[in-house]
């Protein structure tokens, strides 16, 4: 097995003085128990390859709000280890790293939570091996529906699936759902004069689903579905010739096209081919596409496209937002970014929910059932409730164009009403 970035437990000294030592893991995967002392929260990201300042920024912002804790609720010690899923190579999570980093937290018993996964196929991993040994699991993002609901465009069995042992839900996130961002797109195509959309959805189920959402919802808001397809942009090319039969085929027969797939060179091509089949057709690219790599590659394309998102401009977030991007600054030496809030807010939450479980802070259960029990929590993200199936009440959305230097620009607010 590959080394994790961050193997096995590891101490967290921040800012040059606390630290945070761990004690080591064991063998089986029983609950921690009223006696220990030390309590450990694992992080796991895919903080190598292309997304590695992005994911470390998350990290950082989980170790900043341990700091600001003191790296203690009440009389427990709290331990953090950072895991890494991510192959550098490939330059994203693998299936077998992020099972190991699963297995070596639900096999500690000193484990009381897990923050992680990134994508939602990961998380669809990670997410049934913890819950079994009922670690909570919160995920800065995976917003993929069935992982906490049914799946208004698949069916297959979930959210079941992912709850084997049938017990309480113990997988909660913090961006809103595919189904919240879905809606925002079609609200960004209306406010924007659309009247026929093309969809595509590559063959990557937990990004395509948002494809299949829209087409569900665009004919409520007065767009025709003018077609829809599948590409596996993961295997046909990485230039746009290989895209150019679908592309001229999508955009002779809309003003607009929606992809939602994951980045990478063949859906950086696919965009490309779009533009050179319809210059003057609308692009909506979906958050999972939201990438540094994808947004810089849009080049001619860049005036036509438009991206989602649920992380807003740093200046959107409350005042408490504010505070944490100057500690941030000033701990790391390095801007922080919005990114940073939610790994900032998983560790805060998870912070006050041991707290709120008082002498049962170190069992498992009574942890989880505390994180389920937020409601209107204030926090550097907003104030939220937690659902009893996982998800936030948090609708935050935005529109985003690409400016001519490649980057996101932003364009209007699309929060919806939760």
């Amino acid at each position: 097995m590959r080394q994790f970035r961050s193997a096995g437990r590891i101490a967290l000294a921040v800012l040059g003085g606390l630290v945070v030592a761990g004690c080591g893991a064991t063998a089986n995967g029983s609950s921690p128990t009223a006696q220990n002392q030390t309590l450990t929260v694992y992080s796991d990201l895919p903080v190598a390859g292309p997304d590695q300042a992005r994911q470390e920024s998350i990290v950082n912002g989980e170790k900043l709000a341990l700091y600001q804790a003191g790296g203690h609720v009440g009389r427990f010690h709290i331990s953090f280890a950072s895991l890494d899923d991510a192959d550098a190579k490939a330059g994203a999570w693998t299936p077998q790293d992020t099972l190991a980093a699963a297995r070596t937290a639900s096999q500690d018993t000193t484990t009381i939570a897990y923050i992680g996964d990134w994508d939602s196929g990961a998380s669809a991993i990670s997410l049934p091996l913890l819950n079994e040994t009922g670690v909570l699991q919160v995920s800065p993002a995976s917003t993929y529906v069935g992982l906490t609901d049914d799946s208004p465009t698949d069916g297959r069995g979930e959210p079941d699936r992912y709850y084997p042992a049938g017990g309480p839900r113990t997988f909660a996130r913090l961006e809103p759902t595919d189904a919240v961002e879905a809606q925002a797109i079609v609200d960004y195509m209306e406010a924007l004069g659309v009247h026929r959309v093309y969809v595509i959805g590559d063959y990557d189920v937990f990004d395509a689903d948002i494809a299949g959402i829209v087409a569900r919802d665009a004919p409520a808001g007065g767009i025709t579905i003018a077609g829809q397809t599948q590409l596996d942009t993961t295997v046909v090319g990485t230039k746009p010739s290989d895209y150019a039969k679908a592309a001229a085929r999508a955009t002779s027969q809309a003003d607009a096209v929606v992809f939602g797939g994951s980045p990478g060179p063949g859906a950086q091509a696919l965009w490309q081919a779009l533009h050179d089949a319809g210059p003057q057709v609308k692009l909506f690219a979906a958050s999972s596409l939201a990438t540094p790599a994808f947004v810089a590659a849009a080049g001619p394309a860049a005036p036509e496209s438009y991206v989602t998102s649920p992380v807003l401009e740093l200046a959107q977030y409350p005042p408490a937002a504010q505070q944490v991007l100057h500690a941030y600054q000033a701990a790391f030496g390095t801007p922080a970014t919005a990114y940073s809030l939610y790994g900032y807010e998983a560790m805060s939450a998870i912070l006050a929910s041991i707290r709120a479980a008082g002498p049962l802070g170190s069992d498992r259960a009574a942890v989880v059932r505390e994180f389920f029990a937020l409601r209107n929590r204030d926090s550097v993200l907003g104030r939220y409730s937690i659902t009893p199936t996982g998800d936030t009440t948090l609708a935050n959305m935005a529109g985003y164009t690409i400016d001519s230097s490649g980057r996101l620009q932003f364009d209007r607010d699309l929060t919806t009403g939760g």
